[in-house]
């Protein structure tokens, strides 16, 4: 089967509107709201996730919360590398709302296995241009979603593997009076 190579088509203007609903409902708006500096979930993180979506071609009925936690997860393995903000993914697909910080080992194999699922359905294809996101910010340019920029003392991908004299958003996270939030809902 071919693959057109343009990630943004004529077909995708027609399932943004079914993922901007999604971001809209309970789940992912609440997931959305405690994430205060937007580290787990930018715009372009949000972006993203729209075109793994379309690039999986997943359908309008699988715009799921959960998959959209694993499309996040996914997406924090390539840009971000950073475990903690993976896990707080696991932790929130898990339980929602009432998220805690247990994760069932069964429950995270599974979610394992549904991000290599979307990653075969992507045909592999998990890096996201910039251009390509903001061809989806364009789509819907003034939706909540993509007004969502990444607090300044955070700012630029944050790659777990560099040194932290480098990777200076480690040194600032223990400060953020917003991060230190989050991790309070999660610690719970």
């Amino acid at each position: 089967m071919f693959y057109p190579r343009n990630d943004v088509s004529a077909n995708s203007s027609i399932y943004i509107s079914e993922y901007l609903q999604l971001l809209d409902g309970v789940i992912i708006k609440k997931f959305l709201e405690l994430d205060k500096c937007c580290l787990l979930a930018d715009r372009y993180i949000l972006a993203m996730i729209f075109t793994y979506f379309t690039r999986a071609q997943l359908t309008p009925h699988e715009f799921t919360p959960y998959n959209f936690f694993v499309a996040l997860h996914l997406a924090h393995d390539i840009e971000e590398d950073d475990e903690e903000l993976k896990r707080a993914s696991v932790i929130f697909a898990l339980h929602g709302e009432t998220a805690c910080n247990c994760v069932d080992n069964d429950f995270y194999q599974s979610f394992l296995r549904s991000r290599n699922i979307l990653l075969e359905r992507m045909k592999h294809r998990a890096l996201v241009s910039l251009g390509c996101c903001l061809k989806v910010i364009e789509m819907y340019p003034h939706h909540s979603a993509w007004l969502r920029f990444r607090a300044e003392v955070h700012a630029g991908a944050n790659r777990g593997y560099m040194p932290k004299s480098i990777h200076g958003a480690s040194e600032v996270n223990d400060i953020c009076w917003n991060c230190n939030k989050w991790k309070t809902v999660l610690n719970n």
